[in-house]
């Protein structure tokens, strides 16, 4: 994990991953995972140059593989 980070909604989330060359199907994207205690996000750069931000909260009973291919599927 990074020592740096981005604040969405008032939560501080902190930079875990990034991939330039993130392959889904037909399409390439550029990724990165963020952590938070219990969630994270994930920003997903689009073909068309969109960002899509995806959080999940694991109290709430969500995932980090489901946030994600929901950011995908956008």
């Amino acid at each position: 994990r990074s020592s740096i980070g981005i604040f969405i909604g008032g939560n501080k989330y902190t930079f875990a991953t990034y991939d330039d060359d993130c392959q889904v199907g037909d399409y390439t994207f550029k990724c990165v995972s963020a952590a938070k205690n219990k969630g994270g996000a994930h920003l997903v750069m689009t073909p068309g140059g969109y960002i899509v931000i995806c959080v999940f909260d694991e109290s709430r009973g969500q995932n980090k593989t489901t946030s994600r291919m929901a950011a995908f599927a956008l």
